[in-house]
């Protein structure tokens, strides 16, 4: 059966591929869309250690990445790249909507 939000509409899967520093770091969660699925990767990075950005970056990270926004990917579907630069390094997402169950 779908995972489905409050209001009864089938949450998408996507997939967050977060690249920082010299490491690679893997998250799926489920969202409505891709503005919530970015929200969703930045509440994850608030409260868990996933993702090795300083903590006190992520705010910068969220400002830059809902600012800018992501980028569709040329020639995919339900694709996307973000990026932002905190002091600590850039840090650059592939977004991937990856199955609507």
């Amino acid at each position: 059966m779908p995972a489905k939000n409050n209001d009864s509409e089938p949450l998408a899967l996507f997939t967050v591929i977060c690249r920082y520093r010299d490491g690679t770091y893997v998250e799926q969660l489920r969202a409505k869309g891709l503005p919530e699925a970015i929200e969703g990767w930045i509440q994850r990075a608030l409260r868990s250690s996933t993702v090795p950005v300083p903590i006190n970056e992520i705010p910068i990270i969220a400002d830059q990445l809902t600012s800018e926004g992501p980028i569709a990917i040329q020639d995919c579907v339900s694709a996307w790249v973000a990026t932002a630069f905190p002091e600590s390094g850039p840090v650059w997402l592939d977004i991937i909507k990856t199955a609507l169950e």
